[in-house]
């Protein structure tokens, strides 16, 4: 009779655990992974908000420059809004926390990583703009059309 090797069968019960632990917290996963989204998504809306205000301040090429940045971001965070939907529609034999382990994790990292770029590229946009809005626009800067070190050796004196 053969005796049974303990230690071969570790790898294979911590593999178990290590699953069962995956799918425990596949739910926060899931959720985070929906509040990334949104909280992008939120701040795009805010953007163009800011957009529109300034409009009259931006030159064309600018104009066209963010429009276009902004397209591409809502471009990618669509794609990843439809995974989500298609993961909360997703029921079937499978619990979304299993088919989430195992089939639909590894495409949301991909798209993780776009929504990573999108919060970046929505940053650049958010700075550039309020930089515009500080020197170019008149009703809010009182030293507008002066030059910027004026104001300092005015204050100085």
């Amino acid at each position: 009779m053969v005796t049974p090797d303990p230690f071969g069968v570790l790898p294979s019960i911590l593999s178990l655990l290590d699953y069962g632990n995956r799918i425990a917290g596949a739910g926060e996963e899931i959720k985070g992974y929906r509040q990334a989204i949104s909280s992008a998504s939120s701040f795009v809306l805010k953007i163009r908000g800011n957009l529109l205000a300034l409009d009259r301040h931006l030159d064309d090429r600018e104009k066209q420059e963010f429009y276009e940045d902004i397209c591409e971001v809502e471009a990618d965070l669509a794609k990843a809004q439809k995974l989500v939907q298609g993961i909360e529609k997703r029921g079937g034999r499978w619990p979304t926390s299993v088919t989430w382990v195992f089939k639909t994790k590894a495409i949301a990292q991909t798209y993780e990583s776009a929504v990573f770029r999108c919060n970046l590229t929505l940053l650049r946009i958010h700075t550039q703009l309020f930089i515009v809005k500080k020197l170019r626009a008149p009703d809010k800067n009182p030293f507008h059309g002066q030059p910027f070190m004026q104001s300092y050796s005015a204050a100085g004196s």
